[in-house]
């Protein structure tokens, strides 16, 4: 991987705080520091398909206001109830073949709105802010 040299300024406390994780695990301070970043980086969408890509890269230009309004997002209530009463008919084993469609097509819309949220949780740790635990 080709690499690049890059300095930074950074507070006398925190440089402290680094080095002194460093010593802590017997790694070196760069190792430290190179895992700080990486780890706190949005993750790539690179290899997502280009719809998908360019929808999440989207949310990179959002005010915090907004971001936030896309993490806490959910299913309007008619579809969550819809949601339930084909996951029902699921378990029964009494799908019609155009409910099978359909639950499927709302499996994709949550998978993508859940890739949206995380996205924008990841960003608005990214920008500093606490993310609720799980169980708020």
């Amino acid at each position: 991987m080709a690499t690049r040299e890059l300095t930074v300024r950074i507070p006398d406390q925190v440089y402290r705080r680094l080095k002194h994780m460093a010593q802590e695990i017997d790694q070196s301070l760069e190792t430290i520091v190179l895992t700080s970043i990486t780890g706190n980086l949005p993750p790539s969408l690179d290899d997502l398909p280009t719809d998908l890509r360019e929808e999440l890269r989207a949310l990179q230009t959002l005010d915090d206001d907004a971001l936030w309004a896309v993490a806490r997002s959910e299913l309007p209530p008619a579809q969550q109830t819809h949601l339930k009463v084909l996951l029902a008919h699921n378990s029964a084993g009494a799908l019609a073949d155009s409910e099978q469609e359909e639950l499927n097509r709302m499996g994709e819309e949550i998978d993508r709105l859940n890739l949206r949220k995380a996205q924008a949780y990841a960003l608005l740790r990214w920008r500093g802010f606490p993310l609720p635990s799980l169980d708020d």
